[in-house]
């Protein structure tokens, strides 16, 4: 939608109402995403690979007036002229530096993500604040539903507990506890 927007905004007879259309639903997408189990980085890669593969795959529609001795959809007796041959090849050029540039940055993004995605790296370890674009902690419901296991390490005095969703780390000063007590402390740094 925006880049059928940013590339015919000259057609576009009343440019405010298309941007308050996209601006809604642009904002309705990210608040629904901000909700728990609604992915917002897919909405956000989504708009994304959808911008750069508008700009790839749109063309700018050519206006022109119609020659009065046209007879409907064919072309009946009208000869070709230069200006409709420069029109073909307009068409056939149409911005081809944008669309490259669009489709280079879109096979960058997807190799990315898909590598990033194969390895297992997860954005949140290197991103602090990430997980707030993602879900809105709320009274009404929890984002911390990764799984909660830790590595356990006892000794003969303490045991430390490494959570394994975020690398939180804490030592207890006793080992004697039940596993539920052990889950529940996970629980906490996780």
């Amino acid at each position: 939608m925006l880049s059928g927007l940013i590339r015919n905004w000259k057609v576009y007879s009343s440019k405010g109402a298309a941007l308050a259309a996209l601006m809604t639903v642009l904002a309705t997408n990210f608040l629904l995403g901000l909700l728990p189990y609604i992915d917002n980085f897919a909405n956000i890669g989504a708009f994304i690979s959808g911008l750069l593969l508008g700009f790839v795959l749109l063309l700018t529609p050519q206006i022109r007036q119609m020659s009065k001795n046209k007879a409907g959809l064919f072309e009946c007796g009208v000869k070709h002229s230069k200006s409709t041959i420069k029109l073909k090849q307009k068409l056939a050029l149409d911005r081809p530096i944008l669309r490259s540039i669009s489709l280079i940055l879109f096979v960058i993004l997807l190799s990315g993500c898909l590598v990033a995605l194969f390895l297992g790296i997860d954005i949140n370890h290197y991103c602090g604040w990430c997980r707030f674009i993602d879900c809105i902690p709320y009274k009404r419901w929890s984002c911390n539903d990764g799984p909660n296991t830790c590595e356990i390490m006892k000794s003969n005095s303490e045991m430390t507990l490494t959570c394994l969703y975020n690398g939180n780390t804490r030592v207890f000063p006793f080992t004697n506890i039940s596993q539920a007590r052990i889950n529940d402390l996970c629980a906490m740094i996780c």
